[in-house]
């Protein structure tokens, strides 16, 4: 790519509903009108993470290429059926440059390394399961250590991702979901703000029975 290639897109109601089934990330911000009224965008949010690997989709098909380091900043929200510009750059030599913009704002930025294929094998995907995210105070997170199971609807990742699943194969593609419910449903949980992300990608797969671990080191109570 010689000159920066963008793309013009929007998340209406389907694509929402079918990235919650994708990831399992129920969380009221990207599911419940009422509630979202009253958190600081004030609507339902589209996910970040659902933002990031469409980014990352358009980047393997336009590239030929394979996302091997991920380095994501969700700047401000997206709400359902704003005009979305998806704009990648690679002219700089240090890594491709991906900007997500609506018309008012900067919603993501990622910077990412690309290199040869690396696609995992399909795994035992576990799928999402169903329940509300949970709500934890500053004092119990602080601290936390724990694991939660690598899930997907590998049918939606499918359609929604096809390009990526070439490259990478439903794994990555459903620990990346996974990350999101992490977020939005464990830890934090409900009151939660994915800001950023920094993911390396292996040769070698993780075994998605040995389940996505996690540990908390720092808090911030807002």
């Amino acid at each position: 790519m010689t000159r920066p290639v963008t793309a013009a897109w929007a998340v209406d109601d389907a694509l929402q509903r079918d990235f919650v089934a994708l990831s399992g990330d129920r969380n009221p911000l990207h599911v419940d009108p009422i509630v979202a009224r009253r958190l600081p965008f004030g609507r339902v949010a589209v996910h970040g993470m659902h933002l990031a690997l469409d980014a990352l989709e358009r980047l393997t098909v336009v590239s030929g290429l394979t996302p091997r380091q991920v380095r994501v900043t969700f700047r401000h929200p997206v709400g359902i059926g704003d005009p979305i510009v998806t704009e990648i750059d690679a002219t700089d030599p240090a890594g491709v440059f991906v900007r997500v913009t609506t018309d008012v704002w900067t919603a993501a930025e990622l910077r990412v390394a690309l290199g040869p294929p690396t696609r995992w094998p399909a795994g035992a995907i576990h799928t999402p399961p169903d329940g509300a995210p949970i709500e934890r105070t500053p004092e119990s997170i602080t601290g936390l250590h724990g694991a939660i199971p690598v899930a997907a609807d590998l049918d939606a990742v499918a359609r929604r991702f096809p390009g990526l699943v070439g490259r990478l194969g439903e794994c990555a593609v459903a620990e990346f979901a996974t990350l999101t419910r992490l977020i939005g449903m464990e830890v934090p949980g409900l009151r939660s703000m994915f800001s950023s992300f920094d993911v390396s990608i292996g040769d070698t797969p993780h075994n998605p029975e040995d389940a996505m671990t996690y540990r908390v080191t720092t808090v911030d109570e807002r």
